[in-house]
């Protein structure tokens, strides 16, 4: 994804001289790509002639500046810098998965600022690589888009914004076929890595309402509206985004969401609603 995305910013250098940005989360992730950035082009030898080099924040292609590689971590200080010739973002690894560096406080705000800073008012295409990790992430909640699964393409009613679920069938099919493609056969690992499925999603817990059901409480987090219903029947809470509006009952579980008529969920711990969910 990585090697494909570069060599496209490189062809439209080439053929329109328009700059790009390179964008990691943190510094030491940059630290370690920066330098071999166009190390697989060079290797693969698409471009015959055309001369690649990296110094600091630079990225070179034919002793002139195509592009700039930054940290997303601190883009607040590349805020006010012109870019007009850069009309393409390419956030790599723009997904965490367990265990690795956290997401940065306010992080979605921070990107959004980084392509308002490069796009002003001309339009830019931003795209955002990474393996599939999760669906639950910062991202797709704070835009409201859910990839389908199955679906190749998913696009947001309103928002100019596509994912896309890739999946090369002669890649995979060639990648099964390695040595390290018959190592994790049948593995979840090779679900992740050649499959492209969301190896950290779990669908045990996902269920349609059923039976008879009492509505409790709403709840709001992260600015958005939740209800919160019981099964007595099957001794099962359900949690969806169907909102009775009429509910006296309202907790808000950061101070974010606080507002008037909510109960703060720290205040609230021992609420029966809250002590029995």
């Amino acid at each position: 994804k990585t090697f494909n995305t570069l060599e496209l910013c490189v062809r439209r250098w080439l053929k329109y001289h328009k700059q790009f940005l390179y964008v990691r989360r943190y510094d030491t992730e940059l630290n370690s790509a920066r330098p071999h950035l166009f190390d697989a082009i060079k290797h693969v030898g698409h471009f015959p002639g055309v001369k690649f080099a990296v110094s600091g924040p630079n990225l070179i292609i034919n002793d002139e500046i195509a592009g700039y590689a930054m940290p997303l971590s601190k883009s607040r200080q590349f805020k006010g810098t012109a870019l007009p010739n850069c009309d393409f973002i390419l956030f790599d690894e723009f997904l965490l998965d367990k265990g690795r560096t956290t997401y940065i406080n306010g992080e979605v705000r921070m990107f959004l600022d980084l392509i308002e800073t490069v796009g002003r008012m001309d339009t830019i295409r931003v795209m955002c690589l990474s393996n599939a990790i999760t669906i639950s992430n910062i991202y797709f909640d704070y835009f409201g888009i859910t990839p389908r699964k199955g679906q190749e393409f998913t696009k947001h009613p309103t928002r100019p914004i596509i994912v896309q679920m890739f999946a090369d069938i002669d890649y995979i099919q060639a990648k099964k076929q390695t040595e390290f493609g018959r190592l994790i056969a049948g593995t979840v690992y090779e679900d992740y890595a050649i499959n492209n499925f969301f190896v950290n999603d779990s669908y045990n817990f996902i269920a349609p309402l059923t039976g008879k059901s009492n509505y409790l409480f709403t709840f709001m987090f992260h600015m958005k509206h939740y209800g919160v219903y019981f099964a007595p029947e099957y001794g099962i809470y359900h949690i969806n985004r169907n909102v009775n509006p009429t509910c006296p009952a309202k907790f808000a579980f950061t101070t974010d969401d606080h507002q008037p008529n909510y109960l703060l969920f720290k205040a609230a711990k021992k609420h029966p609603y809250i002590a029995r969910l």
